[in-house]
């Protein structure tokens, strides 16, 4: 069957995977009275590389649909966190041997197929592996931790010879490099002697691989996470969510030089904060009060820290609906009643979990553009990156 070069694909103003076969079917859904909830399920379901940009002033689906194909776009206003972009993947770094090179002691490797065959696709992978890289050869000895007065050695399973100090003359170097990669993220070997988060030491309780240990401290907002922590689909929108949050909070450090603007970025992500957590963008908030004395910045520093802590804590279904919700009271008066029953139901339908997030999200945020209410149209919860929400969808 033919299909589009794999393109992203931009459907009611939101990114999703999917045939051409695909979206057909969910045109003939459209005008066979089925509800918006089912049109965007069957949309999300079978659409496949398939990129159309839908933004205008669209009130019913089928003009939704029509201006989708049309490529029209939404005129979007000023905002100080730079919102979606195609401009290239972003770049992770990642232990070489989740990829399937085969760099482990033993000659062998651990490739992990989700990462490799999901988010292959929509990241540019760094690879590194600090004991070939370090000169440890393939095979070699098997390495562990040993407790020392200095802090835990690495040291040859068998013959104990000390590869310590050979590691961290490679780490100081490479982590040199990386920082002008620049990195959004990384994926650490969970249980390895240099990269694991939380190593057993012999004579000592668990402690962080050397080089996972140098990495936390040279880059300490970096969103990172051992390839374990990506089993279950909460634990990958996580990550995904915060790769694309540091992503847009370096850009915004790098375009703009104001903590007055700063404070008002901040307005921005309220509702992404939360969908974490009620009162944690008031939290983050608190930042800024120690903003006397401090440079742009130190306060920018300590605001990314923040944040990006902040968003380790993972969002919830009830967080999410508690926020949709929001936006709905804000979109409901300005819409005509069938259109109101029906975000109702999509909304409900999200919360017994009969939908995926990505349904009541297109929805409200088509009306938002419409309406374009300057504070939903500013939220970057309704301007995640196209990336960022196929991932939601797909994973």
């Amino acid at each position: 069957m033919a299909t589009f070069v794999p393109t992203a694909a931009v459907v009611g103003d939101v990114t999703f995977v999917g045939t051409v076969l695909g979206a057909v079917v969910a045109a003939v859904a459209v005008f066979t009275s089925l509800t918006l909830a089912t049109f965007v399920t069957t949309l999300l379901s079978h659409s496949r590389l398939l990129r159309v940009r839908c933004v205008g002033s669209a009130r019913s689906l089928p003009t939704i649909l029509r201006l989708a194909i049309r490529g029209t776009r939404y005129e979007v206003s000023d905002n100080l966190l730079p919102m979606p972009r195609d401009d290239g993947l972003l770049k992770i770094g990642i232990s070489q041997c989740l990829l399937g090179a085969e760099v482990r002691y033993d000659g062998g490797h651990k490739r992990n197929s989700f990462i490799v065959d999901l988010l292959g696709p929509y990241f540019s992978w760094v690879p590194v592996c600090p004991e070939v890289e370090a000169g440890m050869g393939v095979p070699r000895e098997a390495v562990s931790l040993r407790s020392s007065e200095g802090g835990p050695r690495v040291v040859g399973s068998e013959t104990g010879t000390d590869h310590t100090e050979a590691l961290e003359r490679f780490t100081v170097q490479k982590l040199e490099d990386l920082a002008g990669v620049p990195l959004r993220g990384y994926v650490l070997k969970s249980g390895s002697p240099s990269c694991g988060k939380a190593v057993p030491v012999e004579g000592a309780e668990p402690a962080p691989g050397l080089f996972a240990q140098a990495l936390r401290k040279r880059f300490p907002s970096l969103p990172v996470v051992e390839e374990t922590e990506l089993a279950d689909s909460a634990g990958r929108q996580n990550f995904a969510e915060r790769v694309f949050a540091y992503d847009r909070q370096q850009n915004f450090f790098t375009s703009q030089r104001s903590i007055g603007q700063l404070v008002m970025s901040h307005a921005q992500v309220k509702l992404q904060l939360e969908a974490h957590r009620p009162g944690l963008h008031d939290e983050v908030a608190e930042t800024f009060k120690q903003a006397n004395g401090l440079s742009y910045e130190e306060l920018g520093a300590r605001y990314l820290a923040a944040m990006m802590k902040a968003l380790e804590e993972p969002a919830t279904p009830a967080g999410h609906f508690a926020v949709l919700k929001t936006i709905f009271e804000g979109v409901r008066k300005n819409v005509e009643p069938a259109v109101q029953k029906e975000l109702a139901r999509a909304l409900q339908d999200y919360r017994q979990g009969n939908v995926p997030l990505a349904v009541p999200l297109t929805l409200l945020r088509h009306y938002v553009r419409v309406q374009e209410n300057p504070f939903f149209n500013s939220q970057t919860y309704l301007e995640p990156e196209p990336k960022e929400l196929l991932l939601r969808i797909t994973v």
